[in-house]
């Protein structure tokens, strides 16, 4: 019979029983998740410093790069912006433009050739062509605004501005026109 009533009493807390069953358990996962954490943080740290290591060789091995490849540059630039003798005498010759020069230098030295090859050189006899062209077109054009109008003006305006003295003539196609219509004029009043 005390085994009943133990049997009883322990059915009748299971809460109990269950309750030191989880604190057991609760105990046993803090020490393995301790555990797993340090370790885990061991891990972390590990790895954390071996890519603080490789950051530092690159580095170093990016400095190093840089610093040979600065006296290489120095050496693929002309020595100055001297020009030879026969160079200068070839651009003095070709009657280049002076914007167009700095052009001609800058292939001749893209091509490592001299002043004179360069300017026999068929993409830049072209160029210098279509430059030329375009200031020819640029010079003939008129961009400034005159004070002349388009419009001609009729035979009695010019007359009457001419006697009020308002008119200017500076263009001598109108010089020979106005005398034309002053001989004229002349010649109506004559006849009656």
């Amino acid at each position: 019979m005390e085994d009943e009533e133990k049997d009883e009493q322990e059915s009748l807390n299971p809460a109990e029983e269950s309750s030191d069953l989880n604190t057991e358990e609760t105990a046993d996962l803090e020490e393995e998740t301790t555990e797993e954490s340090v370790e885990e943080l061991k891990a972390k740290l590990k790895k954390q410093e071996e890519l603080a290591g490789n950051y530092k060789i690159r580095a170093e091995k990016a400095e190093k790069k840089a610093k040979e490849t600065k006296p290489e540059e120095s050496q693929k630039q002309p020595k100055g912006e001297r020009l030879s003798d026969t160079d200068i005498i070839a651009l003095a010759k070709a009657d280049i433009h002076k914007d167009d020069i700095s052009e001609v230098l800058e292939y001749a030295r893209f091509k490592d050739i001299s002043v004179s090859e360069a300017l026999n050189a068929g993409v830049i006899k072209t160029t210098l062509a279509e430059k030329k062209e375009q200031r020819k077109v640029a010079e003939a054009t008129n961009t400034k605004a005159t004070g002349r109008s388009s419009k001609k003006k009729s035979d009695e305006q010019m007359l009457a501005e001419f006697e009020d003295g308002k008119i200017e003539i500076d263009d001598p196609e109108e010089a020979a026109r106005l005398q034309g219509l002053r001989v004229r004029q002349n010649m109506n009043k004559n006849k009656q």
